[in-house]
């Protein structure tokens, strides 16, 4: 099975990164992002590792509004704060599902499975 391009996103300026902590580096990172101005930043997984996600959502401050987030290892039960990613991002399930660009194209991103994009 091969998915074909259906159309080009020209110029889509997005970061991404995992594993970040609540550091220095963390606060770091951020600035960085935030300087280069992205229409979507991702974050991979790996947020606090604290039982909460508190501090991480405190740090994302300047980058939250353009944040979608996969869950990973550290985040992924009650006890590692699941409940307040899912609340904080609005989240009703795991993955994203949004049309392109007003076409046709569904783009579903799935952070238990892959990442496809479905012609209908």
């Amino acid at each position: 099975m091969s998915f074909l391009p259906t159309h080009a996103l020209a110029d889509f300026n997005f970061r991404a990164a995992g594993d970040w902590g609540c550091t220095s580096n963390t606060d770091a990172t951020v600035s960085n992002m935030y300087g280069k101005d992205p229409e979507r930043v991702f974050g991979l997984g790996d947020y606090s590792y604290e039982s909460t996600g508190t501090c991480w959502f405190n740090k994302i401050g300047p980058i939250d509004s353009v944040t979608k987030i996969a869950f990973g290892n550290h985040e992924d039960s009650s006890s590692e704060g699941f409940s307040g990613y899912i609340c904080d991002f609005g989240l009703s399930q795991t993955y994203y599902c949004n049309f392109l660009n007003g076409t046709n194209d569904k783009i579903v991103v799935s952070f238990d499975l892959c990442f496809y994009i479905i012609n209908i």
